[in-house]
């Protein structure tokens, strides 16, 4: 007598056919998308920085008169802030600067004027009789950013004292760099 029918045979046929597919999958390593293409800045006509008082480096580009931020979005300076940035040679820029003129400084020493300074050069002077916020936008001459460290800053002839500290408060400063013109 045959130990198997053809029925079984086929039963078994059938239950391998089943089983078969399971022995066959591979556990497939995790798939990564690709990462992420960032432009490469060796071209200077293509190289723009402004350091915002937002930025978690900002504190990092701080040489002068730029006190630790009290808010989010601005810090105080003193009469003359001043921040370094790395330049690429030969780049032409705009000097590019938001910040803010308080009413308790106008109201403590009156109107006052701030000269824009890139490495040391006064690149404009501008009153300011009123409060508010402000931009100042003007392209920087060419010889004055031969590459490597670069100053940026401003300073205001008068500033506010504060009597109980002794600390002179200038302005706001919202952000800070050179821009492509």
């Amino acid at each position: 007598m045959p130990l198997t029918t053809p029925e079984s045979a086929i039963r078994a046929g059938f239950l391998l056919l089943a089983i078969l597919p399971l022995c066959a999958c591979e556990h497939w390593p995790e798939s990564y998308a690709a990462p992420m293409q960032r432009p490469v800045f060796d071209d200077p006509d293509r190289w723009e920085r402004i350091v915002r008082m937002t930025d978690v480096d900002a504190q990092e580009h701080f040489v002068a008169d730029v006190f630790d931020p009290l808010s989010g979005t601005w810090c105080w300076t003193g009469k003359r802030p001043l921040l370094r940035l790395q330049v690429p040679e030969h780049t032409r820029r705009t000097y590019f600067m938001d910040f803010a003129i308080p009413q308790q400084t106008l109201k403590s020493i009156g109107p006052v004027t701030l000269t824009f300074l890139v490495n040391g050069h006064a690149l404009d002077s501008r009153p300011y009789t009123a409060a508010g916020e402000y931009t100042f936008e003007k392209d920087v001459p060419p010889e004055w950013i031969t590459g490597g460290d670069t100053t940026l800053g401003a300073e205001i002839d008068k500033t506010y004292v504060e009597q109980q500290s002794g600390r002179a408060y200038g302005f706001l400063l919202v952000s800070l760099g050179l821009t492509r013109n």
